[in-house]
Order: C-alpha cells, then sequence, then structure tokens
C-alpha cells in the first residue's frame, strides 16, 4: 500500500473507533445543559447518578477500544496527513494522554462530586450563604487536585496541569508575565477612568425591561449576527453558556435581569459568539471531541468577547440596531444613540463579573485566577474565601460585594471544576484585540457594510481564518498564522484606550 494510504487508512480507522465515546460525551452534554436549565431541585440528584453513568461509559469507551493503538501508529506517520488532520491528531494525543491517565471510578466520582456540587451553587447563591457551598467546594477542590496527580503533577504544577487542559501550549510562567505585564496598565486605565469628572450617564440601562421583550431583543441581536437561527436554542440559565455539539444545535442561555437590560442583551452576544464558533468549525472536525478534548479557550473566549464587546459595545453596531431596541423598549426614543453607546461603554465600580465593563473586566480575571491558584496550592482556606474575595476586590476595584452572591458566589466556574479557566477570559480579550485590528486591515469596507446591518463579511472572515482552525489549534499558532505574530495585549489596550478617549471626551 502507498505510504501515504496507510496514514489515510489509519486517519479514517481512528474517526470510526472514536465516534463511539464521542457520541456518549454528547449526551452527557445534552445532560449537563439539561441540568442548568429544566431539571428542577428535587431532580438534580437522579440527573447526576444517570450522568456520572454516561461520563463513566464514554471514559470506558475511549480507553477500552483501538484509539490509543492507532494514535501511537499516527504519531509516527504525520508526514502522511492534510494540515489539519495532522492538528487534529497532535490535539486527540494531548486529549487521549491526560484522560488515559484517570480510571473510570475517578471520573465516575468527579462527576457526581461535581454535579452535587453545582446544586449546591446554586442553592447557596441564592440563599447568599456560603456555609452551603463550602464542603462541597473542598470536595471540588479535592477532586482538582487528585486529577492533576493522575496527570503527572508535583505539588507545584496541580495549577499548571489544570490550566493547560483550558489553554494548551501555554505554560503559568506565561501566563503570569502577561498578567504581570497587564497589570499595571489596567489598574492606571481603570482608576484614572472612575475618578473622570465627566461620567457617562448610565442610569437609563436601569428600569422596567419585560423578559419576554428581552427574549424577542436576544432573538433579534443572535439574527443579526449571522448565526443559524434554525440551529439555535435560546433558552435562560443562572448562569450564561453555550453548550454546543455540532453545527446544527448550538444551545444558547442567557439571564433575564427585568431591571437591568445589559445582563441578557450582552451575554446573548456573548454566548452567539461562541455558538458562532460551533457553526462555522470545519465538518472534518465533527464528531471528534473525545471525553476530555483540550482546546484553546482562550481562542473560544475572543471570538465571544469580541461579538460581545468590540462589535456588541460599538457606535457601529448600534447606528443600524438601535432602532430595533426602541421599537422593543419605548424608553430609549428620548436617549440619543451616542449617549446610549457611552453609558454602555462606562467605566465604574462593578462587584458583578459578567456585568463589568471592557475596563475592569480582566482585573476581575486577574483576582479570579490569583484566588484559585491559592485555593489549589493550599495557600487559601475555602473557609477563608470570602473574606480574600472581598479583600481582593477592594484591593483591584475599590468596590466591596454586599454579600456572598457578589462575592465569592457569583460564578459557577469553581464548582464545576473549573479551575484554571478563568485566565483564558482575559486571554480572549487581548486575542480579540489583535484578530479585530487583522480583521480592519485585510477588509477595508468594514464600516459601510456595518452601517447598514451587514456583518457577514466580519462572520465570513472569522470562519474562514479562525473558525474552522479553532478546535485544533494552539492560541499563538494561530495569531501567527492570521496576524503574524504571537499573542501581543498591546493591540487591545490600544483599542479599548482609543475608545474610552470617545466614551469620556
Amino acid at each position: 500500500m502507498n505510504p501515504e494510504n496507510v496514514g489515510q487508512a489509519l486517519f479514517e480507522q481512528l474517526m470510526q473507533t472514536i465516534r463511539r465515546p464521542v457520541e456518549l460525551q454528547a449526551a452527557s452534554s445534552r445532560l449537563w445543559w439539561d441540568g442548568k436549565t429544566h431539571v428542577p431541585p428535587k431532580g438534580q440528584g437522579a440527573h447526576g447518578i444517570v450522568k456520572s453513568r454516561l461520563e463513566r461509559e464514554a471514559h470506558s469507551a475511549l480507553m477500552e477500544g483501538e484509539t490509543g493503538d492507532i494514535l501511537a501508529r499516527l504519531d509516527g506517520r504525520m508526514d502522511m496527513l492534510s494540515e489539519k488532520q495532522r492538528l487534529l491528531v497532535e490535539r486527540l494525543l494531548c486529549s487521549f494522554k491526560r484522560q488515559s491517565a484517570l480510571n473510570e471510578g475517578f471520573v465516575g466520582r468527579s462527576s457526581i462530586v461535581i454535579e452535587a456540587a453545582a446544586a449546591a451553587w446554586a442553592r447557596a447563591r441564592e440563599k447568599q450563604d456560603f456555609a452551603i457551598f463550602q464542603p462541597h467546594l473542598e470536595a471540588v477542590i479535592g477532586i482538582q487536585r487528585e486529577q492533576a496527580r493522575f496527570m503527572g503533577a508535583s505539588p507545584d504544577s496541580v495549577y499548571e496541569v489544570l490550566f493547560q487542559g483550558y489553554e494548551p501550549g501555554m505554560t503559568v510562567t506565561r501566563l503570569r508575565e502577561i498578567m504581570d505585564l497587564s497589570l499595571d496598565r489596567l489598574q492606571a486605565l481603570y482608576h484614572r477612568l472612575v475618578a473622570s469628572e465627566r461620567v457617562p450617564n448610565a442610569g437609563f440601562l436601569s428600569g422596567d425591561f419585560s423578559p419576554g421583550k428581552q427574549r424577542n431583543l436576544g432573538l433579534a441581536l443572535l439574527h443579526t449576527m449571522g448565526l443559524d437561527m434554525e440551529a439555535i436554542d435560546y433558552d435562560q440559565s443562572a448562569h450564561p453558556f453555550m453548550s454546543g455539539q455540532s453545527r446544527g444545535d448550538c444551545r444558547v442561555t442567557t439571564r433575564f435581569d427585568p431591571r437591568y437590560l445589559p445582563m441578557a442583551l450582552f451575554s446573548t452576544m456573548h454566548e452567539g459568539g461562541h455558538a458562532m464558533v460551533e457553526q462555522q468549525t470545519d465538518p472534518m472536525l465533527d464528531w471528534t471531541q473525545i471525553p476530555g478534548f483540550v482546546y484553546s479557550l482562550g481562542l473560544h473566549e475572543s471570538q465571544s468577547r469580541l461579538w460581545e464587546n468590540l462589535i456588541g459595545r460599538s457606535l457601529d453596531f448600534w447606528s443600524y440596531f438601535y432602532p430595533q431596541l426602541r421599537v422593543l423598549f419605548p424608553q430609549f426614543r428620548g436617549v440619543l444613540i451616542g449617549d446610549f453607546v457611552r453609558g454602555v461603554n462606562a467605566v465604574r465600580r462593578q462587584p458583578i463579573r459578567v456585568q463589568a465593563d471592557e475596563v475592569s473586566y480582566n482585573l476581575h480575571v486577574l483576582i479570579r485566577t490569583e484566588i484559585e491558584i491559592g485555593l489549589l496550592s493550599g495557600d487559601i482556606d475555602v473557609a477563608d474565601l470570602p473574606q480574600v474575595f472581598a479583600d481582593k476586590m477592594e484591593e483591584y476595584l475599590g468596590v466591596r460585594p454586599a454579600n456572598v452572591s457578589e462575592g465569592a458566589l457569583q460564578d459557577i466556574h469553581w464548582s464545576i471544576g473549573a479551575f484554571g479557566y478563568f485566565p483564558t477570559y482575559m486571554l480572549g480579550n487581548f486575542c480579540s484585540g489583535q484578530l479585530f485590528h487583522s480583521f480592519c486591515e485585510k477588509i477595508p469596507n468594514w464600516r459601510r457594510e456595518f452601517d447598514i446591518g451587514d456583518f457577514t463579511s466580519l462572520a465570513r472572515w472569522l470562519g474562514e481564518n479562525v473558525h474552522r482552525f479553532l478546535p485544533v489549534a494552539t492560541l499563538d499558532d494561530l495569531l501567527v498564522r492570521v496576524t503574524g505574530e504571537p499573542l501581543n495585549p498591546d493591540y487591545w489596550f490600544e483599542y479599548v484606550e482609543k475608545k474610552m478617549d470617545w466614551v469620556y471626551q
């Protein structure tokens, strides 16, 4: 057989072999979505048992098949594959190595612990009672440390191993360099703006906003972004998220606050950005995300942050979309478009991350990243988390949360074991600025198209240059491919500083 044909035959065999664990994982993913949107409180226990069973079955199907053997044989035949096939095999090798370190018993136990913790977090957040969540968080942290040890972590590298599950190819040393280089610049900009005498009016963003009309607004936003609406489900949850297993089934959720419009407005565009990645991924990559599939969350977050902020908070976007907002909410007829855009960009001392402006958002992320590193290392006791969180908020943002639900309980991430996820939001912000700069250079007429509500050039450019490679590329490799250089936060800082000069003029 021709050597190239050997490589292609092995690749096809690999695709067939991983299909069953991928399908089982897809079913588990749908149960996760169901648990966050529709399962009643008393059904969470039974729901968790079923989900745990599916995750154990998916893990067993992956480990008991020929996947490991085929991957090992392909590892020495990469030159026989196409570029995208090679990138996929590299991702699968990395993911399989991590998963093969875990046994079925641990996978099932981990699923039950996390399912219980997520339910406890929701109760604790509602009742503003950290004691409800504390023992569950301690159990989750124990599970996370155990997982990292299975994967070869030393006591000093637990966070590194977990972080690379969300950002393959990036070390914690590199992450800390980015954080250290950005912190002073972020704080200087933030404190200058919150101290400014020219404070944009944002009072009109609070008021009476019917959840039904907000839902209609969200659907219109998703449509305007260019998403295939026949492949979108739009629901609500305590914490907005997007769950997508295929290009034809993307579940977008948001939270409708009847007194504050930006919550649903911008979280919908954020999650819509995630959905666009799923809808525009190369068909070759369908049904390839095995249990524990590792890909760049920073790249994925760059797409959600790009649509939420660089588009969603821009004058260019609202020049087209503002009339639709005024139809649904007539109270904005007395608000000039420039005042509206300045209002949604106003920098303020905000305790809630998902409601934060672009400037303070990265400071929110830095707070959480420092804290989760401390929780995993043992430098921070779980019992002290509410106090530590509030102190960090005051130190970095000059504001203390009014209660624990505004503080240590405001995010779902730690309850679901997503330690290492938070820094990908900051990386995504910086990446979005770099990618949008490249888009503007290469599509010079973009503003003329945006003025008439045509965002297809952006969606198409992202699809061709980012989305089709995103599941298999590392963050720096993709940025070099598209922009010519690895991650450079300067592009984001230049963008946001220019915008804030206009907002505060």
